[in-house]
C-alpha cells in the first residue's frame, strides 16, 4: 500500500481536543460491524522465530529452517530405533522444530509441576502465546477476565498424546491429568477457562 493510504485515517497532530474527538467519532460511524482489526501478535515458529520480529527476519534471510531429526530432536531417532530397528526407510530425516518446547512457566500460570509434564505442550503454547499476543495488543490480560471473547484454535497432531500411550507407566504418575492434558479439544478450553474468557 502507499504511504497515503496508510495514513489515511491518521490524526495531524495540529488538531484540537475537540477535533480529535470529532475525527475519531466519524472513524467510528464509517467503521462496518464486519471491520475486523488485527491488534496483537505473537507466534513461535522454527528457526527460533519465538515473536514476529525474529520470524519476518528469517523470512527477510530466507533463511532454512528445516534441521535434522537426529541433530534436533535425537529422542525421536532413539525411540524409533527401539520400536523399528531401520531408521533408513519411512523414518523422517528432517523437520521443522520450535525451539524450548519442553519450557513453561507453570507458577505463573498456576499449574503444579506434576499437571504440566501431563499437559501436551500445545497447552502450554498456547497459554503463552494467549499472554502475550492480549499484552503486545496494548491490553492487561487480566483486565480481559469476565469479557466476552472468542478464542479459535486449530490443532493437528496428537504427538504427545502418542508418546505418553506408548509409556504405560505414565498413567500412574499422572493420573486424571492426562485426560485434560491430552485431549486437543481441551486446548482452547483450557485458555478460556484460565483467562476466564466467557
Amino acid at each position: 500500500p502507499k504511504i497515503a493510504s496508510v495514513t489515511q485515517g491518521a490524526v495531524p497532530q495540529t488538531k484540537t481536543k475537540i477535533q480529535i474527538k470529532e475525527h475519531i467519532t466519524s472513524i467510528q460511524e464509517n467503521v462496518s460491524e464486519r471491520d475486523i482489526a488485527i491488534i496483537g501478535m505473537n507466534c513461535h515458529f522454527p528457526g527460533g522465530a519465538s515473536d514476529p520480529a525474529s520470524f519476518w527476519e528469517n523470512l527477510v534471510q530466507q533463511k532454512n529452517c528445516v534441521t535434522s531429526v537426529s541433530a534436533s530432536r535425537p529422542q525421536i531417532t532413539t525411540d524409533y530405533k527401539k520400536l523399528y530397528a531401520d531408521v533408513k526407510g519411512s523414518f523422517p530425516q528432517w523437520g521443522g522444530f520450535i525451539d524450548n518446547v519442553d519450557a513453561f512457566d507453570a507458577g505463573f500460570f498456576g499449574v503444579s509441576p506434576l499437571e504440566a509434564e501431563s499437559m501436551d505442550p500445545q497447552q502450554r503454547k498456547i497459554l503463552e502465546l494467549t499472554w502475550s499476543v492480549i499484552e503486545s495488543s496494548g491490553y492487561n490480560p487480566r483486565q480481559l477476565a469476565g469479557q466476552d471473547v472468542g478464542l479459535f484454535v486449530g490443532v493437528h497432531n496428537n504427538d504427545y498424546a502418542e508418546l505418553v500411550a506408548s509409556q504405560l507407566g505414565l498413567m500412574e504418575t499422572y493420573g486424571a491429568y492426562l485426560d485434560s492434558g491430552l485431549h486437543m479439544s481441551m486446548i482452547s478450553n483450557r485458555v478460556s477457562r484460565w483467562f476466564n474468557f466467557h
